[in-house]
């Protein structure tokens, strides 16, 4: 085992059991180091200047990389978590029947060039009496076939709802929108 996986393996151990009680004191110095654990250094006895002298400069050279390396373990994993946890939501929505909810527009992205279109909406279910349900975030991600078919019925839907002068839910100082055209 080369110096910088002992580094590694040592550190994602003092990592995962919160401390460094079954490390020898170098290897729990250089793992405090790496974690950036002053705290751990204190209990230790060490400043970050005695720690950075114990370790020596071999290892003091791999605290960076072993740094970084477990900083990219970490968020990794963390969407893996994430995934999984979406995961899990989905298939707790999974039916043949249609689920009816209200949706409002959070934010919307792309990427420049492409025409695939990301939409964040808070969507929520309706009670009975008119309350509101507990609210849920999806973030969805619609194919440049589907972001053009939705464009386009979206625009249909607006048209059509002006065509007879104003739409029944028009709000008292609403205008006609821009991209519906006046003649139609």
């Amino acid at each position: 085992m080369s110096g910088f996986q002992h580094l590694i393996t040592k550190v994602r151990d003092a990592a995962q059991a919160r401390g460094t009680s079954t490390l020898s004191t170098g290897e729990a110095v250089a793992a405090a180091l790496v974690l950036n654990r002053p705290d751990w250094l204190e209990k230790m006895g060490y400043s970050i200047a005695d720690a950075i002298e114990r370790v020596g400069p071999e290892w003091v050279g791999m605290i960076p990389a072993a740094a970084k390396l477990l900083k990219q373990e970490e968020f990794d994993q963390a969407v893996q978590n994430k995934s999984a946890s979406d995961q899990v939501v989905l298939d707790s929505l999974a039916t043949d029947d249609e689920v009816r909810v209200d949706a409002k527009l959070i934010t919307y992205g792309s990427s420049p060039g492409y025409r695939d279109v990301d939409l964040v909406l808070d969507v929520w279910r309706e009670a009975e009496n008119n309350e509101r349900h507990k609210k849920h975030r999806l973030c969805v991600r619609l194919t440049r076939t589907d972001s053009a078919a939705v464009a386009n019925h979206v625009i249909d839907v607006h048209r059509l709802a002006w065509r007879e002068g104003a739409p029944l839910d028009k709000e008292e100082h609403e205008q006609r929108p821009s991209f519906v055209a006046l003649t139609v």
